[in-house]
This record gives C-alpha cells, structure tokens and sequence, in this order.
C-alpha cells in the first residue's frame, strides 16, 4: 500500500483489479496484449488424431481446478465420449487431481518459449477454467492465446472473460454446468472450429501488442502528465 501510493498511477490488465487497488491510487486499465510472433508454430509437440482437451498454465491455478467443477466433468466427458483425451502441462498437482487413468489423460512439463505454440497447437479445445475471488483479477490472456492459435475454447463466466464471450463458450461454474459446456463444444466441434479459424482469430489479430501500442502510449502519457495523488 505504501509503495502504490508513491506512485502516480497504477495500471492494471484488469478492470476489477482497478476497482480492487483504486482506494489507494488512480488506476488505468491496461490490457494483455498478444505478441504474435509466440504463435506462428502450430504444428503440435503431441501429435493425435483424437480430441484432447487441455490447459497448460502456472502453478497458481489449483483452486481453479479444485472448484470450479471442471475436474469431475472432465472424468464425465472421457468416459461419454471414447475419443477424448485429457492434456494438462505445466502444473502436476493439476494433473493428478484429474482423476482418469493413463490412457485418458497425458501431463506435459513446462516448455521453452519457442515451443509453446506447439504444446497449444496439441489442444482441439481449450480450458480456462476459474473459481474464487483471486481469479477475478486475472487477464484474458488465456482465451486470446487460444483464439490465436485458432483453438475454440470454454471459460468460467468470470468478469475475466466478459468481453471475450462471443468468442468462447462461458459457463456458470459447478459440476453440471461444465459438463454441458463441454458436451456441446464437443459435439459441435467442427463448427467450434470454424469459428474459432475465422470469426475468433480475425478479433485476436487486433489485440496484438503492436496493434495497440499507440493506446498504451496515451496512458502513459496520462499518467507522466498528472499530478500525484498523495
């Protein structure tokens, strides 16, 4: 708090996060920007020629997973459907809490920087599943790299993903809501793909850094230009 309110200005990659931290400072909302030059690899690190599912992310998305409801659907939708598999990376804890046997699911490790399109190209529909108040202040980053990676994917309705949702597929979080979500992008999937190769890439070629440096500028230039608050 002490150090924020040393500061001119606070920017942010999302709105709530403003809203959380705007009683100790200004705050600006910026947004995360994609960098296309980490996507132009699609050619998939685990080759398949079934449906995988997947989430590859950090070790701060346990609670994510825990209680959203994914975890259970997931399980569902492998046991309904005999062509699904499961693919998570990065986290293991993530891993293990899915509960399948080896057959249904594959765990990727963490991946240098020129490979991640590759782990994303190895999805056919992506996850971001999110729960608890923390995960309200997270960016969109997840959606928007699956857009630009032409991947259809399905989000906790979350304030995270508010204006990405005619994009993806956004579900009220609980155990029979995400089995319906994925169910239906399951069985829809070529035109989930269709979309996902138009409609949701040409939107994600417009959140590039590049794109929109010239707003970033402005906010800066905002704040550089305004007087301290404290």
């Amino acid at each position: 708090k002490w150090g924020l309110k040393m500061a001119k200005g606070i920017i942010c990659p999302s709105q709530v996060l403003c809203d959380h931290w705007s009683y100790l400072n200004k705050t600006y909302r910026t947004w995360n920007y994609l960098n296309l030059d980490r996507y132009v690899n699609s050619t998939p690190l685990y080759p398949h020629d079934d449906i995988v599912i997947g989430w590859p992310g950090s070790m701060s998305h346990l609670a994510s997973f825990n209680d959203s409801g994914i975890a259970g659907a997931l399980v569902y939708v492998t046991r309904k459907y005999p062509n699904v598999r499961i693919m998570i990376g990065g986290d293991k804890r993530v891993y293990d809490r899915i509960h399948l046997p080896e057959s249904k699911k594959f765990f990727s490790n963490y991946v240098p920087e020129d490979k991640w399109s590759q782990l994303l190209a190895s999805i056919d529909i992506g996850l971001a599943p999110l729960a608890g108040e923390y995960d309200t202040c997270r960016s969109w980053i997840k959606g928007l790299e699956y857009m630009a990676m032409k991947i259809p994917w399905i989000a906790s309705d979350y304030p995270t993903y508010a204006e990405l949702k005619e994009y993806g597929t956004l579900t009220a979080n609980g155990l029979d809501n995400w089995k319906k979500a994925l169910c239906y992008v399951i069985e829809n999937i070529e035109s989930e793909r269709e979309k996902a190769r138009t409609t949701n890439y040409d939107f994600a070629l417009t959140k590039t850094w590049e794109g929109n440096v010239d707003k970033l500028i402005d906010i800066f230039t905002k704040i550089i230009n305004s007087d301290y608050q404290n």
